[in-house]
């Protein structure tokens, strides 16, 4: 999911100018070297995709289960998520197109629908994400209040999501256009999905997808399993005498590794 600077998005979906005029002045064993880089990339891509779309697939079908429509709107958030995974796994084999064609091929209705659905889904995942951390911790807090929650408000929550991301999708969409570049007198024509910022508008575009993708649900998502623990240390306190203190111990231990392990996880991607 691509969110970084002009010149990361450029190469991307569309043809950098300078990689053509590199391209058109290399030859021989460099042109071969090339060709090998890019065949590898793009078939990395393609296992990530075909792996990908089989696991979400697979989760879209156990999800059909009378048991797991019990849950209510955490059911309703498994399938939305599953849904973006695969909706963003679909822009894949037009990237790896583009690698080996060395130009855009799906016109500037491509452009800003394929990169857009970057952003998208990147909002929408990251979003229900922070909705199911809510749902868990509710379940803790408050047991009963979630047992009374319904799919349909799940999916007035998962349609909000989805209206927000596309929101703060919409600049990136309306501000991509497609140009056309000829590299040399003798070379052909190539086309490249460029955005058409200043750099002020890119910079503050790119600082509010950082606060509303990684920093505000980050810190969100920390807060609740912070929470989380304490809520399970203030059960394990009530026990009292009841379970041994090595016992409390181990607890502990293992509701803060838990509580760790998905603060990073959430971080490193």
């Amino acid at each position: 999911m691509n969110c970084t600077a002009n010149t990361t998005i450029i190469p991307q979906l569309g043809l950098s100018p300078r990689a053509v005029d590199g391209g058109s002045q290399k030859s021989g064993g460099s042109d071969s070297g090339g060709l090998w880089v890019t065949s590898m990339l793009g078939a990395t891509l393609i296992c990530m995709c075909t792996i990908g779309i089989a696991g979400n697939t697979y989760t879209l079908i156990i999800t059909r289960s009378a048991a797991l429509r019990w849950t209510g709107s955490m059911y309703v958030y498994i399938i939305n998520l599953a849904l973006s995974d695969l909706l963003y796994l679909s822009t894949i084999p037009f990237v790896v197109c583009t690698y080996f064609a060395h130009d855009w091929l799906f016109g500037e209705a491509g452009c800003r629908i394929l990169l857009s659905l970057d952003l998208l889904t990147m909002h929408a995942s990251v979003f229900i994400l922070v909705a199911m951390s809510l749902e868990r911790y509710r379940a803790v807090a408050r047991p009963f209040a979630v047992h009374r929650s319904s799919s349909r408000n799940g999916r007035l929550v998962a349609g909000v999501i989805w209206g927000l991301a596309f929101v703060l999708t919409l600049p990136m969409m309306v501000m991509i256009q497609l140009r056309e570049h000829k590299p040399t007198a003798a070379s052909s024509v190539k086309s490249i999905c460029f955005p058409t910022w200043t750099p002020e508008g890119f910079k503050a575009y790119i600082t509010v997808l950082f606060f509303t993708s990684v920093l505000v649900p980050g810190l969100v998502i920390v807060g609740l399993y912070v929470g989380l623990a304490r809520r399970y240390w203030a059960a394990q306190a009530h026990l009292g005498g009841s379970i041994r203190s090595a016992q409390r111990k181990g607890l502990k231990q293992r509701v803060v590794s838990m509580t760790f392990s998905i603060v990073v996880a959430y971080w490193s991607v």
